[in-house]
């Protein structure tokens, strides 16, 4: 695991067009995937460590996670959640759900990954 993360992650800059919007005290990054694994990316950037990260087993879990993050961690419902996503298929799919959950506007920027760019 450890050499393909070095393989496809060590020294590749992160999206900083995206990166450059977020704000590590409201803002979180929710992954899914192989705990291991996504934790290894995760920690392969120092510039993601001051953003809380939540790690789920697939995308679907995202919905119920981003939920708890605003209800539990963020402790106030924002006016509007800005979601970039390279799957956004759930969210997309409850997105009705979500806003009406979190009474906010669900903004969900459709993110073409190449790499890390």
């Amino acid at each position: 695991m450890m050499k393909f993360l070095e393989k496809y992650h060590k020294d590749k800059p992160l999206p900083q067009d995206i990166l450059s919007q977020m704000n590590p005290e409201y803002d979180a990054i929710i992954t899914a995937g192989v705990y291991e694994f996504q934790k290894g990316k995760v920690c392969m950037y120092r510039e993601l460590d001051p953003f809380h990260t939540i790690i789920t087993a697939n995308g679907k879990d995202k919905i119920a996670e981003l939920i708890r993050y605003v209800l539990f961690d963020l402790k106030f419902l924002p006016k509007e959640i800005i979601i970039y996503e390279d799957r956004p298929h759930y969210f997309i799919e409850h997105r009705d759900l979500l806003e009406d959950v979190l009474e906010c506007k669900l903004t969900i920027m459709y993110v073409e990954m190449d790499g890390n760019k």
